[in-house]
């Protein structure tokens, strides 16, 4: 893997991005030429960058306007830890040019022990809800580590000037590739992939099929080959590209079956074989041409089923909605009536809500997979709902063009609506006809609007013009409920 390292001339560069307010060693927030939340209970009005070394003073100062101007930092509370983080910075002897000087490991391992010795390092917990439906606690890094990660990435980032499609983490945003800003994870992580020459190959194929394709096409395509590349490394430790033969892949056939579903092992097949017969006809690698994974060895799976919530399970899960956050539980009744993706509900624009001649309420949004507005009726009660919601967010005079905001202003992530759900269901111990707690999806939604149209007689084509579907064929699936 590459180690970023500094050189004094692009050190100096990131400084020169800084002036006025940015400039300053002490930067009195009040003034902030951003928006900032100052608490009304808090002292710390002034962040003081009084770190002996003038070129790391330059880098924090960098860093720190990054996640300010980014909106990542958009109240005081991470002041004081910036504040502790120069008084350990002050503590060293020698003091070093850079904090690029050492990897972030070895930073981590010191401060760590500098906190400890004061008595100041304290772990926190995260709380979620797993894959089977059980409440799981993980411990979480002291703040003040979070804050000195957060600094060291960015500086990371900005020594780091190669394109980002040479780096081994490669952030889609900055590669402009349209991503929902709802996800939680919005970068492609080659580090699992351990061989040189495929890292390289992978990239490449990724490259070109990231215009082509959606992210998460990508995403499970990047999954399938660092599945591939595990199994080599297992078989064919010190294997180059002339390992991959027909007979290698046989014994690929055999070992999917002892690690993944047939389902997941018909994907990585088929993703497989397209990145093999890719690199061939492109020739980035020097394999055969002729096809090496045949129809017949794609397995089959089961034809999937509608995911639709049981009507007891909705039941009791509308009983408890009172149970949420108003903002969570409006996103709930609207998923219920309008059957979007979760995508699309934690995008909708603050001015969603359009209402015809006849008083007839309609939803306007964005389509994530259609990428284009799309526009559908609504109940009386649904609209009542988002009025009520759009009350709140003028009246709260937030600067934010959306309907359910977090914290920051910006989009809320799919993860958070699935655990605050999945909380619920726990806490209060929905269960489905079998006894056993039921698990939410999101998508869960979508498909029990479907299926309840398809069993209220609503017509084929009606469903794929108000669900959004590209043809029949998806709608089809709620057909045989």
């Amino acid at each position: 893997m590459t180690r970023i390292t500094w050189n004094r001339e692009r050190q100096q560069s990131l400084f020169g991005q800084l002036s006025g307010f940015w400039k300053a060693d002490i930067w009195d927030m009040r003034t902030s030429p951003l928006q900032t939340r100052l608490s009304e209970k808090t002292k710390q009005r002034r962040l003081r960058f009084g770190c002996k070394s003038a070129t790391i003073n330059g880098e924090l100062k960098y860093a720190c306007w990054k996640k300010f101007s980014d909106g990542d930092w958009r109240n005081t509370q991470e002041l004081g830890r910036v504040h502790r983080m120069v008084k350990w910075l002050n503590s060293l002897d020698p003091l070093p040019a850079s904090l690029m000087i050492l990897p972030f490991a070895e930073w981590r391992t010191r401060y760590t022990t500098y906190l400890k010795q004061r008595g100041m390092y304290r772990q926190g917990t995260t709380f979620r809800m797993d894959r089977e439906q059980r409440p799981c606690v993980t411990s979480r890094d002291s703040h003040y580590i979070s804050t000195l990660r957060q600094v060291h990435s960015i500086l990371e980032n900005a020594y780091d000037d190669r394109p980002e499609h040479e780096k081994d983490v490669w952030n889609l945003q900055r590669m402009a590739i349209p991503i929902s800003l709802s996800l939680s994870n919005v970068t492609l992580s080659f580090h699992r992939i351990r061989q040189t020459w495929l890292r390289k190959t992978v990239k490449a194929y990724i490259r070109y099929c990231l215009p082509i394709y959606a992210e998460g096409t990508c995403r499970t395509r990047l999954q399938s080959l660092t599945c591939f590349s595990e199994f080599l490394m297992q078989e064919r430790p010190r294997g180059t590209a002339k390992a991959i033969t027909r007979k290698l892949l046989i014994e690929y056939l055999s070992y999917l079956p002892t690690r993944v579903c047939v389902s997941v092992r018909k994907s990585h097949l088929l993703n497989l074989r397209n990145f093999l017969e890719t690199a061939a006809r492109e020739r980035w690698l020097p394999i055969a041409a002729e096809r090496m994974i045949f129809d017949e060895e794609i397995p089959r799976p089961p034809k999937a089923q509608p995911r639709y919530i049981p009507a007891a399970v909705l039941d009791q899960l509308n009983s408890r909605l009172g149970n949420l956050k108003t903002p969570w539980m409006q996103m709930a009744l609207i998923l219920q009536e309008c059957g979007m993706r979760i995508s699309e509900l934690l995008q909708l624009p603050l001015d969603c809500l359009t209402q015809d001649a006849r008083g007839t309420f309609y939803l306007r949004f964005m389509q994530g997979k259609m990428k284009r507005e799309h526009t559908i009726p609504v109940s009386q009660e649904v609209a009542r709902v988002i009025q009520e919601e759009q009350q709140v967010v003028r009246a709260a005079g937030r600067s934010t063009t959306l309907l359910f905001p977090n914290s920051k202003g910006g989009v809320s992530k799919q993860q958070s609506f699935a655990q605050r759900i999945n909380r619920l269901a726990y806490d209060h111990q929905i269960r489905d006809a079998n006894g056993k707690l039921f698990r939410f999806q999101s998508h869960q939604f979508r498909h029990t609007v479907g299926t309840r149209m398809i069993n209220l007689g609503v017509p084929h084509h009606f469903i794929q013009r108000y669900l959004g579907h590209l043809g029949p064929e998806m709608t089809n699936r709620y057909a045989h409920i």
